[in-house]
Formats: structure tokens, sequence, C-alpha cells
């Protein structure tokens, strides 16, 4: 096993594709635990800012990954085995800043989605880079294609809610 800090882009960067195994839950994170993550990502916003010209760090917690065999398109697979309700929170936090990012600058759109949620020039299922369990997927996908029409009242769509509204009130 191989333990190394590094930073959430470190993590996901690149052609990828994070795997939630068979045998773990689905997505159940709610509003306390979506407005942790959102007081924790203001702060390193805010000290980023302040000290622009230090680089300031914070420990969003561990991803424990697993690599398993690359898939035959090239994409790099990982299982995640500790982590998956954040790492879908933050995925989740981006499809959100994306969208609202793309009302003035519709080449936002491409670039969070080849830098954060797709594996560019990939097909069918090596195409996301989070590939959420069974149960999931439908309402992730939704929102990583930007098809979220707001009926939905699943723990993925309320999430993107919680993130869109957040980001929309904060200017």
């Amino acid at each position: 096993m191989r333990v190394s800090n590094t930073t959430f882009n470190g993590v996901i960067e690149g052609q990828k594709q994070f795997r939630i195994p068979i045998w773990q839950r689905q997505y159940t994170w709610r509003a306390g635990e979506h407005e942790q993550l959102w007081r924790d990502l203001l702060e390193q916003y805010d000290a980023l800012v302040a000290n622009a010209a230090e680089r300031s760090t914070h420990f969003l917690g561990s991803f424990v990954l697993a690599p398993v065999d690359p898939m035959a398109s090239g994409v790099t697979s990982f299982l995640v085995i500790d982590g998956q309700q954040r790492l879908t929170t933050l995925m989740l936090a981006l499809c959100a800043l994306r969208d609202l990012a793309s009302a003035d600058n519709p080449d936002a759109i491409e670039e969070y989605d080849e830098t954060y949620l797709i594996n560019k020039f990939r097909e069918g299922d090596a195409w996301y880079r989070l590939m959420p369990t069974e149960e999931d997927r439908a309402a992730f996908f939704a929102c990583v294609r930007r098809e979220v029409t707001g009926s939905e009242t699943d723990a993925i769509t309320k999430a993107y809610r919680f993130f869109r509204q957040r980001i929309e009130r904060s200017g």
C-alpha cells in the first residue's frame, strides 16, 4: 500500500475513472454534510484569496483508492474503498459550478468537463470520471450531462441543487 498527500486535482487529473464498488452503500450525504463541506470549501477559498502568493492547503479527508486492471479504453481505473461520499459530493459541486460558470463563459462547460468530470474521446462508461453505484448512476450521469430537470428527489440531485444554490448566493 502506498500513502501520499496530494491535491484534489492531483487525484482526479488525467484519463482516470473512479469506480464505486458494488459493496459500497449508495450516496447518502444530506444537508448537514453538504453544509460542512461547503463551509470548508469557502474557508479554503478565503485563505487562497487572502494569501494569493502562498499556497494554502486544507485536509479534505482521505481517499483510499485501489488500482484495478486498466480498462480496454486506456482509462486508468481505481476502486474507491474509502471516501466515496466526499468524492461524489465534490464532483457534484463541480457540476454545479460548471453550470453556473457557463452562463458567463460558455467555454466553462468544456473546461470543467474535461478537467474534472469526463474522459474526453472515451465512449460508454469510460466517458465518466466517476462511476457511482448502480442505484446512483442515472442521477449522477444526469448531473454530468446537464440534464437535471428539477423534479428529481434523490440524494444525488439534492446535493447538486444544494451546491448550485450556495454558489448562486455567493455570487
